[in-house]
């Protein structure tokens, strides 16, 4: 080999600190993003980052792989005519080395080719989180030569044995903490969150069988609003890279026939997918619907990956490599890097879920990750120097496991001990991110590391596992909490709650809301054909068998804990003198002007549903609507209907605003539904979402911009100071106490209105 293609090998197999150093900078912004610390929302676009360095990686590990000559489907003559070849340009000294000789060596060389084909891209396993262990960072660097070698004199490594090996590879490298995780979080959840584990079959196959993502969209359940603690709801990352991966080898087998012809046609064909994926997810996404098909969905948030291939497979072009060398391009790619990571780092706080993020943000996140890793591939510049930084490097080759350990971890302890104080929360996080490094580095020893080197079947059967005593240990306490995880996983799943602590309080209020409606749609029927004081008894008979059934539950309950009943009483009394406290700083007169619930249309979402009981025992013959996962658009939808069939009342209450973003159009085109005449009463919403603070922001702006009809009544400042009322999700209200403090919220907020506007 000569001195220049040394080099270039050398550099085509070196592995860039900086690239885990900008991985471990994505790992902390989605691990603050998760962690729900104030200013991340928009963590989530790192995501896209991480897919961006992955299709780098992938493409360029396989294009190197797939670099050796014998490729075609005669294989083994092909391989034949390149070794007579290689024979013949030895000569003499080829000759004199004996045919077992020549046996023995090309099988080493072989042995070493596999090697080096699976060290070759342990950098591309950092970026899907493997290289964690000490092995994996070791192999990240294989020596240039064996790997040069090998692909001019491997004959025997056809491309479907080049394939073949790097799906093994990938499965080796990614299976062990997944599987290891899954198990743990399910164990941990029977201990501290039993709840979590309600529908957890089916999440754990998705984890397991790397098809997450879909098996979330095909549930229905929103990414960015679940009803319940899904624990391993962020396995869809897994998944898509997964799946990515499978179709990456095909890609590129198909496109590295046009490389003959015209060596941009690649990287053009790769770039025009990745605009389709694009596209797909902006035309896709519906502000008004659930987002996780477009989030998740395999074809709609490829691009970054994409993007990342086309990348690749322009930096294994060697007069794209020599163009970087020049001292004009060390001059300015570096500054570029820096603008467009600045720029990621800049929309990390301005960007959410919204029409910003998935009508072309990730997208452009995704180009912009493709300008800091062009920077990064210049070694000695200022801005790599400044990514390869010890810290980052380090977690960045630890990105895996501190993703798969993380997000569990926090969403158990937030489930278990939510609700704190300020102190309690930040103790969560330190603990979470502590436990998540430990995690991370005991897996990568007991399982990834020797799974990776070893294979899955030499893990426990290889004379590795057992050699000298401190390895046999090690191999025994892995082997102990591999059946014990998974024999602990097994047992909770069969034993797992059909449903959680929130879905049977809301399917008991929706079954309560079913007989609400239809008292509530007959009851103009009822006041016109009875007489007076008859139309009067008939209502309130009805209303008071309703309000007696939900008394009767709750006293059952009470019977069963006498405990629990006290402090219920207790807290009702306070509840009732805080009210008359309330009251007696209104007028008299305001209090007569105060609307039945006769005369009240109440639309709104799962937490209007969770507090329907009280809201009826405070407004008897109210008609409420309320649905789970409910977003603006579909009570817009209700309001129209009712309004053509004459059915909507004076008073309108929306309670929408959990599962969606809210803007000002939204209002305004539920206010022209509602017509004159009517008052319209918006209640803002509370919840752990990116959304909430802006939806919020903009209901105040509107109900203060229409206050002479437009009410508004602040849930989230009347609970936010009263979070122990809430249930293990964090959003909504325990019955009966959560209920009855929105139910005197909303009564206090249209008291207040219609004291300030006494001529309404």
């Amino acid at each position: 080999m000569s001195v220049t293609e040394e080099k270039t090998a050398a550099r085509a197999t070196h592995h860039f600190d900086g690239l885990d150093g900008l991985k471990g900078l994505a790992i902390i912004a989605i691990v603050l993003y998760h962690l729900s610390v104030v200013g991340f929302g928009g963590g989530f676009i790192f995501v896209d980052v991480f897919f961006a360095i992955s299709g780098f990686l992938a493409c360029t590990g396989l294009l190197r792989r797939l670099s050796v000559p014998a490729v075609s489907a005669d294989g083994p003559r092909a391989a034949g005519r390149a070794a007579a070849a290689a024979r013949k340009a030895g000569g003499k000294k080829s000759r004199g080395v004996s045919k077992s000789d020549r046996k023995s060596s090309s099988g080493a060389r072989l042995r070493n080719s596999i090697k080096a084909s699976l060290s070759d891209v342990s950098a591309s396993d950092g970026a899907d989180g493997s290289a964690d262990s000490a092995a994996s960072s070791a192999d990240a660097q294989p020596d240039p030569a064996a790997s040069e070698a090998s692909a001019v004199t491997s004959p025997h490594a056809t491309t479907r044995h080049i394939v073949v090996r790097y799906y093994v590879s990938r499965l080796r490298r990614l299976y062990p903490a997944l599987l290891v995780v899954t198990c743990s979080t399910v164990c941990l959840a029977w201990f501290l969150c039993r709840e979590a584990l309600s529908g957890a079959l089916s999440q754990v196959v998705g984890a397991l069988t790397f098809t997450y993502n879909w098996v979330d969209v095909a549930s229905g359940t929103s990414y960015f609003a679940g009803l319940t603690p899904e624990p391993l709801k962020h396995m869809w990352f897994v998944s898509l890279l997964v799946q990515f991966f499978i179709v990456a080898p095909l890609l590129v087998l198909l496109l590295k026939p046009l490389a003959r012809h015209a060596s941009w046609a690649p990287p053009f064909m790769l770039m025009l997918l990745a605009v389709a994926s694009s596209v797909g997810m902006a035309m896709l996404w519906d502000p008004e619907a659930n987002p996780t098909r477009v989030y998740f969905g395999t074809d709609t948030h490829c691009f970054s990956l994409l993007l990342g291939m086309a990348l690749g497979w322009c930096a294994s072009d060697r007069a794209f490599a020599s163009a970087l060398r020049g001292d004009r391009a060390r001059r300015v790619i570096p500054v570029l890097s820096a603008i467009s990571l600045a720029g990621i780092i800049a929309a990390l706080f301005v960007v959410r879920q919204g029409a910003t993020a998935f009508r072309g943000g990730l997208a452009l996140v995704g180009v912009l990750s493709l300008i800091v890793i062009v920077g990064l591939l210049q070694p000695g510049t200022w801005f790599e120097r400044l990514l390869s930084v010890g810290p980052l490097v380090h977690l960045g080759r630890r990105s895996y496991g501190i993703y798969l350990w993380h997000y569990p971890l926090y969403i158990i302890a937030v489930s278990a001990w939510s609700h704190g104080s300020l102190a309690v929360t930040v103790l969560i996080d330190l603990a979470v991110v502590a436990l998540s490094l430990v995690l991370t580095r005991v897996v990568a020893l007991l399982f990834a590391g020797p799974v990776s080197r070893e294979g899955f079947r030499g893990l426990f059967l290889s004379d590795s596992a057992w050699s000298g005593t401190a390895v046999g240990a090690r191999t025994t306490v892995a082997f102990v909490m591999v059946l014990a995880l998974v024999s602990s996983s097994c047992a909770a799943l069969m034993f797992s709650p059909c449903m959680s602590q929130t879905q049977g309080q809301l399917e008991a209020d929706q079954v309560l809301l079913k007989h609400t409606q239809a008292v509530a749609v007959n009851s103009d029927q009822l006041q016109k054909k009875a007489d007076g004081s008859g139309s009067d008894s008939a209502l309130s008979s009805a209303f008071d068998n309703q309000i007696s059934a939900v008394t009767t539950l709750r006293t059952n309950k009470a019977q069963e804990e006498s405990e629990e009943a006290a402090a219920q009483a207790a807290a009702a009394k306070k509840r009732a003198e805080e009210q008359r406290a309330t009251q007696a700083k209104l007028d008299p007169e305001t209090l007569k002007r105060m609307p039945s619930g006769d005369e009240m249309t109440m639309i709104g979402d799962s937490v209007m549903l969770g507090a329907s009981p009280s809201v009826l025992s405070k407004f008897p013959g109210a008609y409420i609507d309320a649905a789970v996962s409910r977003h603006f658009g579909d009570g817009l939808s209700i309001v129209q209907n009712l309004q053509s069939s004459g059915s909507l009342r004076s008073w309108v209450v929306v309670g929408l605003g959990t599962n969606g973003t809210v803007t000002e159009a939204n209002l305004e085109a539920m206010d022209s539904a509602i017509g004159s005449g009517h008052n319209l009463v918006l209640v803002t919403a509370y919840a752990p979402r990116n959304w909430i603070d802006p939806s919020n922001a903009t209901v105040r702006a509107y109900a203060q911009a229409h206050s002479d009809h437009v009410v508004l009544v602040e849930w989230d400042k009347a609970i936010g100071a009263r979070t122990d009322l809430l249930l293990a999700d964090g959003f909504h209200p325990q019955e009966p106490d959560g209920g009855n403090l929105y139910a005197d919220t909303l009564y206090s907020g249209i008291a207040t209105w219609l004291a300030d506007h006494p001529e309404s």
